[in-house]
Order: C-alpha cells, then sequence, then structure tokens
C-alpha cells in the first residue's frame, strides 16, 4: 500500500511538472508570436524610413560631394548625376600657420 501511494505522488508530481513546462512553453510561443506580430506594424516601410533619417541627423560629420543627395533621396541623386558636368568642387580656404607668427600682416 505505501508503494502504491508513493507511485501515485510521483504520478501527480510528473503530471504537475509536464503541465507547468507545457505552461510555460505556450506562454512563450504566445510572447514570440505577439512580440513578431507588432514589429510587423512597427517596422512598417515609414517607421524604418523615419529611423534613417534620424540617425542620419544625429550624425556630426559634414561630407561634400556629387553624391551627398544620393544618401536622403536616392532617386534625386540620380537625376542630380545625370545633369551635373562633372563632380563638384568646393573651395575651402587655408590656413596659414604663419599667420599667427608674424602679426604685421
Amino acid at each position: 500500500m505505501e508503494r502504491e501511494s508513493l507511485k501515485k505522488i510521483s504520478e501527480i508530481e510528473d503530471a504537475t511538472n509536464l503541465a507547468r513546462a507545457k505552461g510555460k512553453a505556450d506562454s512563450d510561443y504566445y510572447s514570440a508570436v505577439k512580440a513578431s506580430e507588432a514589429n510587423k506594424l512597427k517596422l512598417s516601410k515609414e517607421f524604418l524610413e523615419l529611423e534613417r533619417y534620424r540617425s542620419l541627423t544625429n550624425n556630426l560629420k559634414i561630407y561634400y560631394g556629387p553624391n551627398i543627395p544620393g544618401i536622403f533621396f536616392p532617386n534625386i541623386a540620380e537625376e542630380l548625376q545625370k545633369h551635373s558636368k562633372g563632380p563638384i568642387k568646393v573651395n575651402v580656404p587655408s590656413f596659414d600657420n604663419n599667420a599667427d607668427k608674424n602679426p604685421s600682416n
């Protein structure tokens, strides 16, 4: 009789553990499915484009050249390249290091 009661207790514990594991697995699956659905809604084309512009505006570097419009507007860059006669040149003044030493100039 003691063996039978120990066996029943063991079976009940096994069933409880199995039910707990199944519940956890179902919960994890449901969470993953809902997260996937939320990402599909959140990561729309418009949202990704907005994030692209936000990340580009956070960049503190300034670049010069003919391909810069292509970063923000890919289709416009092709049109500008077709109509331009060559690369865009920017004249940057040079700073003379000797100007500080000769203030008489």
